[in-house]
């Protein structure tokens, strides 16, 4: 599968994939079946990216804070910007892989670990027209 923003090559011994400047790359040779706890788990991360109010805030945080690694945002910030009320905001940031942070009172967020920047690129990437 090809295309301007997505590039996607597999064969026996690995697959590439080249979507919105990040390039993935597997080695098919050390493929191992995943156990029933990796499914599972799977699946729960699968099933939250399935709802589009998460999307939305996942892309959001992504949006304010991807120039800064040391940025943390507000949620009347990220709701703004994922177009969401405020109460909604905070039901999903429950549920959200976030860094919490405390500073002047008020609850700063930020994207937690440094694959996720890379699954919202090849996520945007490979659905994109």
């Amino acid at each position: 599968m090809t295309g301007w923003d997505l590039s996607i090559i597999s064969e026996p011994e690995g697959t590439t994939v080249y979507a919105g400047n990040g390039i993935f790359i597997a080695d098919n040779t050390s493929f191992e079946s995943p156990s029933p706890s990796q499914i599972r788990d799977l699946y729960m991360s699968l099933k939250k990216l399935a709802d589009i109010n998460f999307l939305k805030m996942l892309y959001a945080v992504y949006e304010m804070t991807y120039h800064d690694i040391n940025l943390y945002v507000s949620t009347g910030d990220i709701a703004a910007k994922a177009k969401l009320p405020e109460t909604e905001a905070l039901h999903v940031l429950d549920d959200m892989p976030v860094e919490i942070k405390e500073e002047g009172g008020s609850i700063l967020y930020r994207i937690k670990g440094s694959y996720m920047p890379a699954l919202l690129l090849m996520l945007k990437s490979g659905f994109s027209d």
